[in-house]
């Protein structure tokens, strides 16, 4: 197909589904004309940041070695600070001709050249005729392939009507190009999902402000200080604050460009993240009991904090739930603290380079942060001695000394911190592993038994420290080190577990592979197999409950024998034909289902076409990730929404629970607490009891839901990768 066609189907199609393209730099060429002055303009559409260095000139009748030395007239663009932040600007080079004569007649071309990367831009040819009564035709020439097309006072040239051959080519484009551009669409509704989701997740954990700020950032890019301030229009000083928050916790980071400004963007999926707090503290506490619990809540809660107060805070929240006369020794919460460190749960932060500060010259406009990965899980050396406190029911202590007193004097009389500036975090990645190990012991059992699927959790703790959470495969294990670290509750001989490995290693699934022979046999985890193993699952799952098992037993179907046409899925799934094709057509048209087309001739006939229905499980994982998302948000706000509609008798049931707790402390009668109950009548304990499960219902649905994102993420982020 001519290239100019190609062109014009694409440009259709892009109308028709409304995408718009962009970043980067456009030049466009145009003419007009005044009486006899006949005018040529380059219009160069760029970014601030493009504008250093660049170009813009107009040649004639310079095919070959068109450049600003030879051209007619170049412009040299210059970077405007008043324009930083914008997203495009325009800047045009107009060559005019005083009188439109015949010595003006020839062939021009716009350019334009870029320094920072090195780029080179050449607009259509403009083929520029004039005629002795100062009439000109400016047309497309043929090297550019377009239709063309008059400027000005002259006729419309043309080099006549589609043939129907080519028309015909011109709607196989545009019917092979649909679905990609549909696609494109759907990337796009699916960032607003994601933008949706995180703005809700940005105001229920810190506020307006701080969302505004946050929700600008994942729309926008990176944006300097300055510009964020403008557009969001908020002070200077509440962005900084804003901005503060969101580095502390990892949402937000910084980059220093040559020229001394500092840009700050936004990491949209680490936003995502704060969903799967509930499920990284109770792994913590599954794993490291309450201590460990509160270890990582209190990473989550404040982004970073040193080793040594948080030891501190966790010790005096422990102490406060112990009975009376009893105290948590920070010793062990020190101790379970390097057990997380010692399995990677737990990071250090990067810190500001050494070196910086005595390099010589004005200081960077923002700290450099590095990180040596051999330091990154290693515990400073540190003798915490001391116990958790109770805090004190009143401002003042036993001494009567005011609590702001109190702190001025402790500020002044402060010892330093042994390890200042060394800052740690929950390392989420190596949840994430955590998760995924979860998911393949449960396949494996589900798939096989309880011995085998205790095999498989064997090999995956073996090789947890050592295989990075992206690696496809786990690091290689021999059938004798497998045997030596199973847990000693599983008495079987090293000849049961030999036959256990060579029938995982045989299953059709493949989710364990046989590597080598050394050692008894060494295997290894597939854990791209076992990712899209569970990827089609869900989705067969998803299938069954939206359209029910038959529409379930001609997705597996079509799994199985990756192409097949309709006659053949009918006589297959043993399904009647207008059911079968009801129930195509609507996977199909839910996006579950592609359709491919075979044609045995170029002209595309449907009668001599095969139409082949097929699965592309990645297309369809990022389709269902779309709508988790959107589920997700959905499920938000109906949270908001039911506590906001009875948030009086919230606040009241609190207020009740408070004063009773209060009455408790100082030992009041058992009338006295009844009368407090009363308070609350009995269709109002109703409508709380109503509202909690509501809300139960709701959080448990929020984490389900959350299960099923974790897993198509991991999919088509090991799929990512591989490409």
């Amino acid at each position: 197909m001519a290239s100019g066609r190609g062109c014009w189907a694409l440009a259709t199609l892009l109308a028709i589904v409304d995408i718009e393209l962009g970043g980067c730099m456009r030049l466009l060429s145009s003419a007009s004309q005044e009486g006899k002055r006949l005018s040529l303009i380059c219009t160069l559409r760029h970014t601030n940041e493009e504008a250093e260095g660049a170009i813009v000139f107009l040649c004639k009748d310079r095919p070959s070695d068109c450049s600003p030395e030879t051209s007619l007239k170049h412009l040299r663009l210059r970077r405007s600070p008043e324009m930083d932040g914008a997203s495009e600007r325009s800047s045009q080079l107009e060559v005019t001709l005083t009188e439109a004569t015949p010595l003006a007649s020839g062939t021009y071309q716009c350019c334009a050249k870029s320094q920072a990367p090195e780029i080179l831009l050449q607009g259509h040819f403009l083929s520029v005729s004039v005629t002795e009564t100062g009439n000109y035709t400016v047309t497309g020439g043929k090297l550019t392939g377009q239709q063309e097309s008059s400027h000005g006072n002259g006729p419309l040239h043309s080099k006549g009507p589609l043939s129907p051959s080519a028309l015909q080519e011109v709607l196989v484009m545009l019917a092979t190009s649909l679905m990609v551009l549909q696609a494109l669409k759907l990337l796009s509704t699916m960032t607003q999902a994601e933008i949706k989701l995180c703005s809700l997740l940005l105001q229920e954990h810190f506020g307006e402000i701080v969302e505004k700020i946050g929700v600008h950032l994942i729309r926008t890019g990176s944006q300097p200080l300055r510009v964020i301030a403008h557009d969001t229009r908020t002070s200077p000083d509440q962005v900084k604050k804003a901005l503060c928050v969101l580095i502390q916790h990892n949402l937000v980071t910084y980059q220093v460009h040559k020229r001394g400004t500092v840009e700050y963007e936004a990491q949209c999926s680490r936003v995502l993240r704060m969903l799967r707090y509930p499920r990284y503290i109770y792994t913590a506490k599954t794993l490291y009991s309450d201590t460990g619990e509160l270890i990582v809540e209190e990473l989550l809660l404040n982004g970073k904090m040193t080793m040594s107060a948080l030891v501190k805070r966790v010790a005096d929240r422990l102490t406060e739930t112990m009975e009376d006369g009893k105290t948590m020794d920070y010793a062990e919460v020190s101790s379970t603290f390097v057990r997380l460190a010692d399995t990677h749960f737990v990071q250090r932060c990067p810190l500001v380079s050494p070196t910086e500060n005595s390099e010589p010259g004005p200081p960077q406009p923002a700290p450099t942060l590095v990180i040596n990965e051999n330091d990154m899980y290693l515990v400073p050396k540190l003798s915490l001695i001391g116990k958790g406190k109770r805090r004190r029911s009143s401002e003042d202590d036993a001494t009567g000394e005011p609590k702001a007193k109190r702190l001025k004097h402790s500020t002044d009389n402060k010892e330093p911190i042994p390890d200042d500036g060394i800052y740690w975090q929950a390392n989420l990645d190596r949840f994430h592993q955590h998760f995924r190990d979860q998911a393949i012991v449960s396949a494996v059992a589900n798939r096989m038994d309880q011995t085998s699927s205790e095999i498989v959790r064997t090999m995956l703790r073996m090789s947890e420290i050592t295989t990075p959470s992206s690696a496809p495969f786990t690091q290689p294990l021999s059938s004798n080190e497998i045997f030596r670290s199973l847990p000693t509750g599983y008495n079987i001989s090293k000849q049961v577990l030999d036959q256990y490995l060579t029938l995982l290693a045989d299953d059709p699934l493949e989710f364990v592979g046989k590597s080598g022979d050394s050692g008894g046999g060494m295997y290894v985890i597939n854990l791209h197999k076992v990712l899209g193993s569970l990827a089609t699952a869900t989705l067969e799952s998803v299938v069954q409950e939206r359209f029910g098992s038959r529409c379930a037993r001609i997705f597996r179907l079509v799994l199985q024998k990756k192409h097949l046409e309709q006659k053949q899925v009918e006589d297959f799934a043993m399904i009647p034909a207008k059911e079968a094709k009801d129930m195509l057509y609507k996977m199909l048209s839910e996006n579950f289902m592609l359709l491919q087309e075979i044609p045995k001739t170029p002209d595309h006939a449907p009668s001599r076409t095969f139409y082949l229905y097929t699965v592309n499980i990645l297309s369809a994982a990022r389709m269902l990730l779309h709508r988790c998302y959107k589920s997700i948000a959905n499920l938000i706000e109906r949270r908001q929404f039911e506590t906001k509609e009875n948030k009086r008798l919230l606040e009241k049931s609190q207020r009740v629970e408070a004063i009773i707790a209060s009455m408790q402390a100082t030992g009041a009668e058992e009338a006295q607490l009844q009368e407090i109950e009363e308070m609350i009548t009995a269709p109002e304990r109703q409508q709380i009891e109503t509202l909690k499960r509501n809300v139960n219902k709701l959080d448990a649905s929020e984490i389900q839901v959350d299960e099923t994102i974790f897993l198509l993420e991991s999919y088509i982020e090991s799929n990512t990768k591989r490409q």
